[in-house]
C-alpha cells in the first residue's frame, strides 16, 4: 500500500497495511485504507467502522462524563457533537435556550430573558429556585423571604412574617 504520506495510524505506514486496517493495494502502490469493524475503541478520538453507523454515536478522545460525550462513547443530554472522524475527535457543545439542561448549565427554560428565574447564559439567577426533569426544561418560581425582590414581588424584606411592611407573601 502507499498512501501518500510516512503518518501512522492511518491505515499505511512504509507500504505495509496496518493492523486492522484494510487497503485497496497490498502492493507499494497508491491505496485507499479502511478501519475493519470489530477495532472499533471507544474514547480513542476516532471514528471508525462500524462507529460510522451508531446513532447518537461520539467520540471526544476521552471516557469523561458530563464533557459532552459520555464515557460509553453516546451524546449526553443537552449537547451535540461534531468532526468525529478517522483522524479528528469529536467537539461537543451545548446550546443555552434550547429547553434542554446539559451539566455545564444550571438551568435552561428555553429562552434567552434574564429576570425570570434562568438568565440568558442558563444561570439560576437570585431569588428564584429552578427545578428541572432529567434531560429537561427548567421551571423557576420566586422564593419570597431571601431578601432578593423579584419582578413578580412587591417587596421582599428577608422574612416571610407579616405586619413588618411586607407580607408573608411578599
Amino acid at each position: 500500500c502507499d498512501d501518500g504520506n510516512s503518518e501512522e495510524g492511518d491505515g499505511c505506514n512504509g507500504c505495509v497495511v496496518e493492523a486492522g486496517y484494510a487497503c485497496s493495494n497490498t502492493l507499494c502502490r497508491s491505496s485507499d485504507c479502511v478501519w475493519l469493524d470489530g477495532n472499533e475503541v471507544c474514547g480513542d478520538g476516532f471514528t471508525l467502522g462500524g462507529e460510522l453507523h451508531m446513532q447518537n454515536f461520539c467520540d471526544d478522545g476521552n471516557n469523561y462524563t458530563n464533557d459532552g460525550c459520555s464515557a460509553t462513547c453516546t451524546v449526553e443530554c443537552g449537547y451535540t457533537c461534531d468532526g468525529g472522524l478517522a483522524n479528528a475527535v469529536d467537539v461537543c457543545s451545548t446550546n443555552c435556550s434550547d429547553r434542554i439542561r446539559a451539566s455545564d448549565e444550571s438551568c435552561d427554560d428555553g429562552n434567552m430573558a434574564n429576570g425570570d428565574g434562568c438568565n440568558s447564559t442558563c444561570g439560576t439567577e437570585s431569588g428564584w429556585n429552578c427545578t428541572t426533569t432529567d434531560c429537561g426544561q427548567t421551571t423557576c418560581v420566586e422564593v419570597c423571604g431571601n431578601s432578593f425582590q423579584t419582578p413578580g414581588e412587591g417587596c421582599d424584606d428577608g422574612n416571610t412574617a407579616a405586619g413588618d411592611g411586607c407580607s408573608n407573601v411578599c
